[in-house]
């Protein structure tokens, strides 16, 4: 599939934005109007319920549909960022740039932003995700003690969740759980079952499994997944940080500086 540049993809978002926002306006008021004689002054509500499912519903779509795609599909968080950091009149969730910043090797500012989001009066799904990014940048970093830590926060907030196992799967914490504690075979069976949908998808648990191999010490297989991320995701720290692991290999040297 073709790749759109950043200002492409802004441009993009904008004109499908004005699209939706104005086809929204003018059915609500159509219906307004059509209804007014039967419904009175009720009728009026109907724009106010145009305007909030155009702002629950409409965006994210739109979003989902064009600046998404540059981090999710180009996997290109660099060009992320500057989409959300310097788009006149874009309001992005807080979400986004954590991701960005994780996904292009910023870690203490997505560790800063997670922190700060903990603090705050949130559902417990935004809770869940801001610990299991702190969960990716601690696996990253080789930050083994924090990342066991912030595990058990995820669990703790789990607990108060039902269906909470798939999305430990999802997040890949039984995987943390036992690279925090050097299971490295237990890593590495998690990432066996596991299906990819799309090459994002498979660049993360491609990694992922790298680092088991790695870690465990089969440096032959963990050669071979670092060189299908490098080549995946060249543009994400997933793929800067495999090809680091890749020029250690191959001069005999033990971790990545």
């Amino acid at each position: 599939m073709k790749q759109l540049k950043t200002e492409d993809v802004v441009k993009k978002f904008r004109t499908m934005f004005q699209i939706c926002l104005w086809s929204t306006v003018g059915v609500s008021l159509a219906l307004m109007m059509l209804l007014l004689p039967y419904l009175g002054m009720a009728a009026l509500a109907l724009p106010v319920v145009g305007a909030a499912l155009f702002g629950t519903v409409f965006t994210k779509r739109v979003k989902r549909n064009t600046l998404d795609t540059v981090l999710f599909r180009n996997m290109d968080p660099e060009g992320y960022l500057e989409i959300l950091y310097n788009t006149d009149g874009l309001s992005a969730p807080a979400e986004d740039g954590i991701l960005a910043s994780l996904f292009s090797g910023d870690y203490p500012m997505a560790i800063q932003l997670c922190q700060g989001e903990l603090q705050r009066k949130f559902p417990f799904g935004k809770k869940l995700f801001c610990t299991a990014v702190l969960c990716r940048a601690y696996f990253e970093t080789e930050d083994f003690s924090n990342l066991k830590t912030a595990c058990d926060s995820f669990d703790a907030y789990l607990r108060r969740r039902i269906g909470g196992s798939a999305l430990r799967e999802k997040y890949f914490i039984p995987y943390y759980q036992a690279y925090a504690e050097k299971r490295f075979a237990d890593c590495i069976d998690f990432c066996t079952h596991r299906q990819y949908g799309c090459p994002f998808e498979k660049a993360n648990g491609d990694f992922h499994l790298a680092a088991a191999y790695y870690r465990s010490g089969d440096r032959e297989k963990a050669a071979k997944y670092f060189a299908s991320v490098k080549n995946i995701a060249p543009y994400m720290q997933i793929g800067r940080l495999s090809r680091k692991y890749l020029s250690q290999m191959e001069n005999g040297l033990s971790d990545p500086s």
